[in-house]
């Protein structure tokens, strides 16, 4: 009887032991990838939402992997082409979103001049690679939890220095653009078993069962 009584308090140990195992939470991640944004003033790239049915989230981060293009603009107020020598722009940029800020500096030296049709023209200069990662604050997870899409709106801000061949009609100007994509990795915790918990809880069912066929 005694035996029996040892048996028993050691198959309940296991039980209790892998029920505490098969209980625990796990971190995890997922990331999802935004389709092409561009953006001069401000670009929004659209994300895939979190399933709240996954777990709890803990954790949110949005890496921008983008193209920043430097452009010359030159309008010509006149009603026919006419020829400018020089055109150029710089400056130094920031993108923000959640009060987190990265900056850049860009220019382009149109210094071959060209021809300016009547309006406004724009003249593209060499991109550069830029990116950087953006810590989501717990206050806003809200809008990231659903089973569809949000956006997140980076301001672009930065002073335009820009100059030219002197002259009426034509006024040189610049601009910059962004292009790229966003990719956003949600952390949360799943009290789900995962299958090595599912594995130990299969070995301690195994010991119970053996354990009280011996004690018969």
């Amino acid at each position: 009887m005694a035996i029996h009584k040892f048996a028993l308090a050691g198959a309940v140990a296991v039980v209790a032991s892998t029920a505490g195992i098969v209980g625990t939470a796990s971190a995890t991640t997922i990331q999802f990838t935004s389709a092409a944004f561009s953006g001069r003033s401000s670009f929004s790239p659209s994300l895939t939402q979190f399933d709240p049915s996954l777990g709890t989230l803990t954790g949110i981060e949005i890496d921008l992997t983008m193209q920043l293009t430097p452009i010359v603009s030159v309008f010509n107020a006149s009603g026919g082409p006419l020829a400018f020598t020089d055109s150029f722009t710089n400056s130094i940029v920031s993108w923000s979103a959640f009060t987190q800020t990265a900056s850049d500096n860009y220019s382009y030296d149109l210094s071959t001049g060209g021809i300016a049709n009547p309006g406004l023209n724009e003249f593209d200069g060499p991109s550069v690679a830029e990116s950087s990662s953006t810590i989501v604050p717990g206050g806003s997870f809200a809008s990231f939890e659903g089973v569809g899409s949000t956006s997140v709106t980076y301001n672009v801000s930065g002073g335009i220095n820009d100059g030219g061949s002197p002259g009426t009609p034509l006024f040189h100007g610049g601009d910059r653009q962004f292009d790229g994509t966003a990719t956003v990795t949600y952390t949360f915790t799943s009290s789900a078993p995962e299958p090595a918990s599912l594995t130990l809880a299969g070995i301690g069912m195994v010991a119970l069962l053996r354990r009280r066929r011996s004690s018969r």
